[in-house]
């Protein structure tokens, strides 16, 4: 009896702090995109689906120099609140076929990009 009792002891022991590491590195394991900036993304594809709706009535995606109209894009994206500070948005940059709209989430990155020509948001 004190045999099993001593070795139950032991292997609570040695188990129970392997499952207090396990999981605190479960903690600092990456999160999907989707959950990590949800925010990002969910305010980055309203701004590309009123680009695209732009493109439909007018034939051409916006110029990305005109920043006005860019501006504008953005706050009707965000519900056209005021905004007591400029809204953080992604910058928009136009090629031949599509565009993309890219986060920079740090001073050096990573830079969260959307693809309109694969319509898929990723990390760079």
């Amino acid at each position: 009896m004190f045999k099993y009792r001593k070795l139950l002891i032991v292997l609570l022991a040695i188990i129970f702090p392997i499952i207090i590491i396990s999981c605190s590195f479960k903690l600092n394991l990456p999160c999907p995109i989707s959950l990590k900036y949800h925010k990002e993304i969910e305010t980055g594809n309203r701004i590309a689906t009123i680009i695209e709706k732009h493109k439909l009535i007018n034939g051409s995606y916006p110029d990305s120099t005109n920043h006005v109209l860019i501006r504008r894009i953005v706050l009707q994206a965000v519900n056209n609140k005021k905004w007591t500070y400029e809204p953080f948005y992604p910058a928009y940059n136009l090629h031949n076929s599509y565009f993309t709209l890219t986060y920079v989430l740090g001073f050096e990155g990573p830079y969260l990009t959307y693809n309109s020509y694969s319509k898929y948001w990723k990390i760079e």
